[in-house]
């Protein structure tokens, strides 16, 4: 099934693009996602990150769906 990532702030910056489509298996999490992340750029910060499935806030263990768009939000300073 396919999905879109989007990230955001310094993740948008690290990979320099804001999206990608990411074809996993059925039943796949946000843990799951995270972990081929790690495998396709193991120099990626993915500690720390707030996850959002279709704009609802979620947790690792979280199960994606075909189309769904998952959310990568690194934590945020303000000053």
């Amino acid at each position: 099934m396919m999905i879109t990532i989007r990230f955001f702030a310094g993740l948008r910056e690290a990979l320099n693009q804001s999206s990608l489509s990411l074809d996993l298996a059925e039943n796949a999490t946000v843990g799951t996602v995270l972990q081929q992340l790690a495998e396709l750029h193991p120099n990626l910060p993915l500690t720390g990150l707030a996850y959002a499935i279709n704009r609802q806030y979620v947790t690792l263990e979280a199960t994606l769906k075909p189309n769904d768009e998952l959310a990568l939000i690194p934590p945020v300073s303000g000053g």
